[in-house]
């Protein structure tokens, strides 16, 4: 079982040593498990010049954001605490986890749909007809972050991004169950 991530993981390194990256960056990414290898790929700035790795200021307590590609409409984020008083509440939500199947061993979130990041996109027809909110997750929220654009920027409307993912969702005490089988 391990055998196939090992090998996810050899290839990206080796792909990425053929680009000219950061030695940190370099050194990030062989610390990393292939399960979280992905989040580290997709946050890749676009922008060289942009830092994210940048401290940010203390004093101002995290918010929700909207986030817009130059070309694309906003993306809402919602943190984990919201989140649960939305699910607590009784709003009809669709729920989409992106992770890989072998992430999501550990426990989704209740009542969502499995669809991993890589097929999302051929999911955009179902997911623009859903009819209600769809908040996207993953372990971290990067990578759901970038499908939730991706999606907005397609034609999905009242797309979000839970704000740092399966990892933010637990720490808030939000219940994990196991994942549908087959």
């Amino acid at each position: 079982m391990l055998r196939r991530p090992r090998q996810t993981a050899a290839l990206v390194l080796r792909t990425f040593a053929t680009l000219p990256l950061p030695k940190h960056l370099m050194l990030r990414l062989a610390q990393r498990s292939a399960a979280s290898l992905a989040d580290v790929v997709w946050a890749r700035p676009l922008d060289p010049m942009q830092d994210r790795h940048a401290p940010r200021p203390a004093s101002a307590p995290p918010q929700p954001a909207m986030s817009a590609s130059p070309a694309g409409p906003a993306v809402r984020d919602i943190f984990a605490s919201a989140l649960r008083e939305e699910l607590d509440a009784g709003r009809q939500l669709l729920l989409v986890d992106v992770r890989e199947p072998m992430e999501t061993a550990r426990g989704i979130i209740a009542g969502a749909r499995l669809i991993p990041v890589g097929e999302v996109l051929a999911h955009v027809g179902e997911l623009r007809d859903a009819r209600r909110p769809i908040v996207l997750y993953c372990a971290s929220g990067r990578r759901s972050a970038h499908a939730a654009q991706h999606l907005a920027d397609r034609g999905v409307s009242d797309v979000t991004n839970l704000v740092g993912g399966v990892q933010a969702w637990a720490s808030a005490g939000g219940p994990l169950v196991p994942p549908p089988v087959g």
